[in-house]
């Protein structure tokens, strides 16, 4: 009768990780796809074109937990607000900004990514002329 030799201590101890690594990769793909909100992407910020009536509405209070102008930010970036645009320009379409400074408006998207538990805003800079250098959009 042949002899079947166990498995070295470090051959048991590469499947056991192995074997875990498998069962985190595996629980972490369905709650991705369980709980759309983990998931890594930034689509929810092009889910929609600007609509002037839709960003300048007052939002109800039971919408302030939600991403009530996220989906139009994509949009107003490329689109919308470009490089050399006077900050009067930009207010003329986007109304008064939330937060501002001579070289900043911050204009509040809600709770778009990540978990949902904090903002997002979409930053729009200008330069010490008042005209438009770039844009982002920042969770805080």
């Amino acid at each position: 009768m042949e002899k079947i030799e166990a498995p070295s201590k470090q051959k048991k101890r590469l499947r056991i990780w192995l074997g875990t690594g498998l069962l985190l990769l595996t629980c972490f793909i369905a709650l991705t796809s369980l709980y759309p909100p983990l998931r890594m992407s930034d689509g929810v910020f092009s889910a929609e074109e600007f609509d002037a009536n839709a960003w300048h509405a007052k939002v109800p209070d039971q919408l302030e937990s939600t991403c009530y102008r996220g989906g139009m930010a994509a949009d107003i970036r490329e689109r919308i607000i470009s490089v050399g645009m006077s900050k009067m320009q930009v207010q003329a379409v986007l109304g008064k900004p939330d937060h501002d400074t001579p070289t900043e408006s911050r204009y509040v998207l809600g709770m778009c990514s990540g978990m949902r538990i904090d903002y997002d805003d979409l930053h729009i800079y200008f330069n010490s002329s008042g005209t438009v250098i770039n844009t982002k959009i920042i969770q805080h």
